[in-house]
């Protein structure tokens, strides 16, 4: 369960770090994992929150999540997200505990 922890908080933040300014406000994009049988949805609200929603085996299991920042003495990075530019990369690698 802590690398399914893992796997959701690094594509989160991996996600919102590609979303930042763009001229197009439409963007989706899905990142699986190895076995495919858990993905997660990333997208942005018209006003520009981004929001996720992860599914197993196909069923949703955490629907539409806002997703945001709220920082003491600053103004919350909670919308007027846009995309930036966003590619797609895959390896495959074996890890052995030392």
């Amino acid at each position: 369960m802590n690398c399914l922890k893992n796997f959701i908080f690094f594509s989160i933040i991996a996600l919102m770090v590609i979303g930042c300014k763009q001229e197009e406000t439409v963007f989706e994009t899905t990142v699986s994992s190895p076995s495919e049988q858990i993905s997660i949805n990333f997208d942005l609200h018209d006003n520009g929150t981004p929001f996720y929603l992860i599914k197993y085996k196909g069923a949703t299991v955490i629907d539409t999540s806002t997703v945001g920042f709220i920082l003491k003495d600053h103004t919350p990075l909670q919308k007027g997200f846009k995309v930036i530019d966003a590619s797609a990369t895959s390896f495959d690698e074996n890890w052995e505990m030392p």
